[in-house]
C-alpha cells in the first residue's frame, strides 16, 4: 500500500517575505526567514507564499518540493543544501566552512534534473554534513 503524505508540518510566523517551497530557518525572534547561505540550518521548507507577520505552513520532515538554485542531476547529486534566496543547491562536501545537508534529492522519471528556479522533490531531513 502506498502512502501519499508521510511529511510532518508545523505552522510558523514569517519574519519576512517568503515564497512557497523556499528553505527557511529560524531567526532570533523564533520566526521563519529565508535561508541565504550553505551554512544556514534550515528548519524546513515553506509550503506557502507569505508576507512578514503571516502564518506559513512549514514541512519540518518528509517529502516536499523545493526550488532548485542550479542544475541538480539525478545519479550525481544525491543531497541538497541551502543557499541563496532559500533555494536548494547540490551538496558540496568540499566547500569552505560547514555545509548543511538539507535533504535527499529524489530523482525519478519525472524529477530527473533541476535547473535554477525549477521545483524538485526532496526528502527534507537536515543534518550537519553527510
Amino acid at each position: 500500500m502506498a502512502f501519499n503524505d508521510q511529511s510532518i508540518y508545523k505552522s510558523f510566523i514569517a519574519g519576512g517575505s517568503i515564497t512557497a517551497f523556499q528553505l527557511v530557518k529560524l531567526n532570533n525572534a523564533g520566526k521563519v526567514v529565508v535561508c541565504t547561505a550553505s551554512t544556514d540550518v534550515p528548519v524546513g521548507v515553506s509550503q506557502l507564499s507569505v508576507s512578514s507577520g503571516e502564518v506559513t505552513n512549514v514541512c519540518i520532515l518528509g517529502l516536499t518540493r523545493v526550488i532548485a538554485g542550479e542544475a541538480i542531476t539525478a545519479g550525481t547529486d544525491y543531497f541538497v543544501m541551502p543557499g541563496l534566496a532559500g533555494k536548494a543547491y547540490a551538496y558540496a562536501s568540499g566547500g569552505a566552512g560547514v555545509q548543511i545537508a538539507a535533504g535527499r534529492y529524489l530523482a525519478n522519471d519525472v524529477n530527473t534534473a533541476g535547473a535554477d528556479g525549477e521545483q524538485i522533490e526532496i526528502l527534507f531531513s537536515p543534518c550537519l554534513g553527510v
